[in-house]
């Protein structure tokens, strides 16, 4: 999972998106994701959403790995599998939530199809 690369970055509102791939699976990152259900504290939120969801710790879900900051120092963080992006929303109460599960629903299709590109 250590060779993630960006496949594709968008704008959904005001958030840039970058959509990850290991050539296997699709990945976001949990600060990405909560800021694009509208969450105010976009990593803490879905952190909590995880603790009371613990299932969404499991490989098919989710990973922790490390990756590079803005600021260029490595950090633990935790991303979502296209499964997991899915389960999110579907979790989330947010007013934001099912107009971003529209959108990345679409989104990650037409990646798995060829169909979009950077």
């Amino acid at each position: 999972m250590n060779n993630l690369q960006i496949v594709k970055s968008a704008q959904f509102g005001d958030v840039q998106c970058d959509v990850y791939s290991d050539s296997q699976d699709m990945f976001m990152t949990s600060e990405q994701l909560g800021k694009c259900l509208g969450y105010s504290e976009a990593r803490r939120s879905i952190g909590n959403l995880v603790k009371r969801n613990e299932y969404l710790e499991s490989s098919e879900f989710s990973a922790v790995i490390k990756m590079m900051t803005p600021q260029g120092t490595m950090q633990n963080t935790r991303i979502f599998t296209e499964d997991g992006i899915y389960e999110v929303t579907m979790l989330a109460k947010t007013a934001k939530a099912k107009e971003f599960r529209a959108w990345v629903r679409k989104l990650l299709k037409s990646l798995r199809k060829g169909e979009t590109v950077n």
